[in-house]
């Protein structure tokens, strides 16, 4: 399992959630969980857990301001 986190404003939140859907619909792609944070003053930390990571990869290369936090197993 690897996790990535995503990096944002607050006022891009809404167009970034929706990006984020369409990508995961287009790579027929359902997350192992998916949370997110407010980090003030005026950011958002998204924090994205994949089963493949290669789809993983692929998120992490399209959405800017990201970066990887774990590559543990989900036993882990």
């Amino acid at each position: 399992m690897r996790v990535v986190e995503v990096h944002i404003t607050v006022t891009s939140l809404g167009e970034t959630f929706s990006s984020m859907r369409r990508w995961l619909d287009h790579n027929h792609c359902t997350p192992v969980n998916f949370g997110c944070a407010f980090d003030p003053p005026e950011k958002v930390v998204i924090k994205i857990a994949f089963d493949e990571d290669d789809l993983a990869e692929i998120f992490q290369q399209d959405f800017g301001e990201t970066e990887w936090i774990s590559t543990a197993s989900a036993a882990s």
